[in-house]
């Protein structure tokens, strides 16, 4: 079983057939060396967290308009909590 926010305790119901773990997408972003990131099947978000968490431009696409609501729900909450910060600085570094 994966560790970390998207382990199946922590989100039992994906939100998107094809979610991708944001711990992954951290990853393949911290690889580019291009000033935007470009994802154009957005899906639920997952690339664009991990751009918000890294604090790199990023612009997503998404045709299906119930995906589009669910990533923009899903950055508007990533970008919310940016904006908070967190209590626990070094658990959110680990994501």
């Amino acid at each position: 079983m994966r560790e970390g926010e998207e382990n199946w305790v922590h989100m039992p119901q994906k939100l998107h057939p094809a979610q991708k773990p944001v711990s992954l997408m951290r990853e393949l972003v911290k690889a580019t060396a291009a000033p935007v990131v470009i994802d154009p099947y957005m899906g639920s978000g997952s690339t664009l967290v991990a751009c918000i968490r890294l604090g790199r431009p990023c612009l997503g696409i998404e045709i299906d308009p119930v995906f589009f609501a669910v990533a923009c729900a899903r950055l508007q909450e990533e970008v919310d909590a940016a904006r908070q910060g967190t209590l626990f600085p070094a658990a959110q570094a680990a994501d």
